[in-house]
């Protein structure tokens, strides 16, 4: 599994490991052969804001109140063998009354691994996995989610330590996993090379299909990414894609192609010093569709993103005919008595006329032709690493609408706060 080069996750402190994966720390004593290691997470989560309900319908409710997540996993290692097992829980704290049923609990990750005996980088899994590319443009844990992405099915890697890593797979999105209501399989190939310490390259090839009672359709996703430095402090990226397809309709003879593309970029700059920032520019494009006569769909189908940290904290539209534009700013504190965080993102977000709105039910984009502001947003962030493994969070996002969102769709400002406490073990 790869984690980004560049980009921070919402939920994930830079530097720390993905919180989906099994770190495991010692559980009990470990013979010559057979190995056992336990793991555990708990978040805790406050959120709420002000005209929240303009977000869309159930943002408000999904988004206001005290929410928990707890995880607990087990490691077992004997010889060239791997189980590992992740239950989660998650849900509202205080919604729950007598008699109510308990909180949900589930199988977040499960999975029999088996390594060649004559390559330690050569292994098989099989089972419930979590799955995490580059920057989670494409396939991404999502983690900020409060149940998180996971997928049931094969994997194979193989990896050439510090010069290659490729992998192979094939499953399905967990069922109440976030996008999980369409049952869709997905393929595919991602590999990873890295030829020196200031160059890695990225190159990927998915399939996703979609078999059910109203159409059938099949879409090829490739492209890749490349990330460079950092050199005197300057590090940057770039990822680029484009999509094939055809989605064939139950009551139409006549299949509908797809030919969709998307471009990403990033550019930061580190400054060591008494006061180390980062300051970066970033802006990406996923193509709509703005001619819905043709037979052809232009429009970019997300497969499976770590949406807050492709489109922002709000999460409000999707990587769909749309275009945003932003820098961030970053500061760490120089002080191991005091290990904080402090961040701060401004994006623009556009779509083009005539394609589908990436948010509030999809609706047709007015105006006359070009790309049409929605909507500038602000993040910011305070993480303060309190202990070694929990870190405490405060995050605020806020959101401005422009005159055709405000009037088409009564947003013309939202605000959203969180606080978060996350202890892992």
């Amino acid at each position: 599994m790869l984690a980004p080069a560049s980009m921070a996750r919402a939920d994930e402190p830079s530097g720390l490991p993905s919180e989906s994966r099994a770190e495991a720390a010692p559980l009990a004593a470990e013979s010559l052969d057979t190995s056992l290691r336990g793991d555990a997470e708990m978040r805790f989560r406050g959120m709420g804001g002000a005209r929240l309900q303009a977000l869309g319908q159930g943002y408000e409710n999904l988004n206001s109140g005290w929410y928990q997540r707890s995880r607990l996993g087990i490691l077992l290692e004997h010889s060239q063998l791997s189980a590992y097992l992740q239950l989660q829980s998650s849900g509202a704290l205080g919604a729950a009354g007598p008699g109510s049923d308990p909180m949900p609990l589930g199988l977040q990750q499960g999975w029999l691994r088996t390594r060649a005996q004559f390559a330690q980088e050569l292994w098989l899994d099989a089972g419930r996995l979590v799955l995490d590319y580059g920057a989670g443009r494409q396939i991404g844990a999502y983690d900020f989610d409060a149940i998180g992405q996971a997928f049931d099915g094969v994997r194979a890697h193989y990896a050439i330590p510090k010069r290659l890593i490729a992998e192979v797979f094939a499953a399905r999105l967990k069922p109440g996993a976030a996008g999980s209501e369409v049952r869709r399989g997905l393929s595919g190939t991602h590999l990873t090379a890295t030829p020196n310490e200031l160059l890695k390259a990225e190159v990927y090839v998915l399939y996703l299909v979609d078999d059910n009672a109203a159409e059938r359709s099949g879409l090829l996703t490739m492209g890749s990414r490349v990330v460079g430095g950092p050199w005197l402090g300057l590090s940057a990226e770039v990822e680029g894609a484009v999509q094939i397809g055809e989605r064939r309709h139950a009551d139409s003879q006549h299949p509908t192609d797809r030919l969709a593309w998307m471009a990403a970029s990033e550019v930061n700059y580190h400054l060591d010093g008494r006061i180390p920032l980062t300051f970066g520019l970033f802006g990406h494009v996923f193509s709509g569709d703005d001619d819905a006569t043709d037979a052809t769909d232009r429009a970019w189908q997300p497969l499976y993103p770590s949406k807050d940290a492709v489109v922002g904290l709000l999460r409000v539209f999707d990587p769909s005919n749309l275009a945003q534009a932003g820098a961030r700013l970053q500061w760490h504190s120089p002080s191991a008595v005091w290990p904080v965080t402090v961040g701060a993102d401004v994006r623009r977000s556009l779509a083009a006329a005539h394609g589908k709105m990436p948010a509030f039910g999809g609706d047709t984009v007015p105006g006359d032709h070009g790309w049409q502001d929605l909507a500038n947003e602000v993040d910011l962030r305070v993480r303060w690493r309190v202990l070694p493994g929990s870190d405490l969070m405060v995050a605020a996002s806020g959101l401005v609408g422009s005159s055709m969102l405000a009037r088409t769709y009564g947003t013309d400002r939202a605000l959203l706060a969180l606080l978060q406490w996350t202890t892992r073990l």
